[in-house]
């Protein structure tokens, strides 16, 4: 059969343009940390692409095959990631790092398209993507934690491992995200444009469990959401923040912090509740505020947040996940010392926890807080103690959540 000389003609053109598409397209490989300062380069405070102009104009992709991009020696509000590729071009991180996350941090994007597979953007000060952001996972369902493989964004605020926060995301462009972990610690997404997500986790980060109680908390902020974004699988709940500095002492840490966070994820109904609620009760809803739409939560604490014994629990499993971090090499020493006060303090909370549960649940508070005076180093007086006691008893009375001790 004789070809048709125009679909010649056509197939010409379509390979054409996927010859044309590819030689215009760069990658970057990151295989092992060392690998960053082959591409990227200090310039005071900002962390900018070698030979920037090589890239502009093109897409790039990034293959994440590291924990953390720089990495996580500018994990603060003070540094900035900017790759600018033009407004014209797609700019994607996708994920080759086992079953280990991905950190990208405080970036600033400029493209027509950002494409994040499996990659978590963490904020410490403000972000701005000038395009549209897409992101997913690549995995059956989101992840709770970050800790996982995933996809996520977390916004921290305020004093974080020794360091002053001021995380946000600003897209000025349109936003896709599905099977993505939302973590936010004091501010939320804004996005100039509409907003379409999908089988997501919205979590408040929280450091107290005297701080459980949501009123109207904005998560995204949008021109416009998708029509079915309350019946579309997401979901929300409460992270509660702990670091290593919250169980050993001072003394124990050196000269300087040991930088070691974990999150838990208390909304967890199997692990801290009762296989329907986890410690909180939240609710998801959309409001006008301000000419735009707002996604929030609404909710509080649940009855299991009031147990005692399921908070030693979540002590018991935040001291476990942090003796499984990762440490710096450069304090090997500090964190020696701090591995053996972690190790000791989960052992007496654990013994703690199967006194009370011998004794119908009732734990001895006083030895409780003999327990975190001796092992953070608080020096608190009888006068304190007794105020501490105190508290805790007028809070249930009144039906809130007792003081924490840890």
């Amino acid at each position: 059969m004789k070809k048709n000389a125009s679909s010649k003609i056509l197939l010409s053109l379509g390979v054409a343009t996927l010859l044309y598409s590819s030689a215009f397209a760069q990658e970057i490989n990151l295989t092992q940390s060392s690998d960053v300062g082959n591409y990227f380069e200090e310039n005071g405070k900002d962390i900018n692409l070698k030979n920037p102009d090589k890239y502009k104009g093109q897409d790039l992709n990034i293959k994440m095959g590291v924990w953390d991009l720089p990495n996580d020696d500018y994990d603060s509000a003070d540094y900035r990631l900017n790759i600018d590729i033009g407004k014209n071009n797609t700019l994607s991180f996708t994920h080759n790092n086992g079953q280990n996350p991905a950190y990208v941090t405080n970036l600033n994007a400029t493209a027509k398209e950002v494409k994040t597979t499996d990659i978590v953007l963490q904020a410490f000060a403000p972000l701005v993507i000038n395009g549209n952001l897409t992101m997913t996972s690549s995995g059956a369902g989101t992840i709770t934690e970050d800790e996982k493989k995933g996809s996520g964004i977390i916004l921290y605020n305020g004093a974080v491992e020794g360091k002053s926060a001021n995380g946000s995301l600003t897209i000025n462009g349109n936003f896709t995200a599905d099977k993505t972990l939302f973590a936010t610690y004091g501010n939320f997404v804004k996005v100039n444009g509409t907003a379409n997500l999908t089988n997501s986790n919205f979590g408040l980060m929280k450091r107290s469990y005297t701080d459980l109680e949501a009123n109207n908390v904005v998560m995204v902020q949008a021109k416009d959401f998708n029509e079915n974004i309350l019946k579309a699988n997401n979901n929300a709940g409460a992270l509660l923040l702990k670091f290593a500095s919250d169980y050993i002492s001072t003394d124990v840490q050196g000269k300087d912090p040991l930088e070691a966070g974990t999150i838990i994820d208390i909304s967890d109904e199997d692990k801290y509740g009762d296989g329907e609620k986890g410690l909180v009760d939240y609710k998801l809803s959309v409001q006008n505020c301000g000419g735009n739409k707002c996604l929030v939560i609404n909710g509080g604490a649940t009855a299991a947040a009031k147990d005692k014994l399921v908070q030693l629990q979540v002590d018991i499993d935040a001291i476990d996940k942090l003796l499984k971090n990762e440490f710096d090499s450069s304090q090997d020493e500090e964190w020696t010392k701090a591995k053996e006060a972690l190790e000791k303090q989960k052992t007496e909370l654990e013994q703690l926890k199967q006194e009370a549960e011998k004794n119908g649940g009732k734990i001895d508070d006083e030895k409780y807080i003999d327990l975190v005076n001796k092992n953070s180093n608080l020096n608190l007086s009888a006068n304190d103690k007794a105020s501490i006691l105190a508290l805790r008893s007028i809070t249930e009375q009144l039906g809130s959540i007792g003081a924490d001790l840890a």
